[in-house]
């Protein structure tokens, strides 16, 4: 299995429970931690994309 596979699967596992008991019309981003966690490593680095290269992949 390619290391994407193994990843989306580890995402998945971390939002399954959330979007499963989440009411029917509330929108759920899986994405938005990591945007989130981006946002802070830049504001945290004064925007130095380099440091935060693990979100930019």
């Amino acid at each position: 299995m390619p290391a994407e596979e193994k990843d989306g699967d580890a995402t998945w596992k971390k939002v399954e429970t959330q979007f499963k008991s989440k009411p029917a019309s509330e929108f759920l981003d899986p994405c938005q931690d990591f945007a989130n966690r981006s946002i802070k490593c830049m504001r945290r680095n004064a925007n130095d994309r380099d440091l935060c290269q693990d979100y930019f992949q």
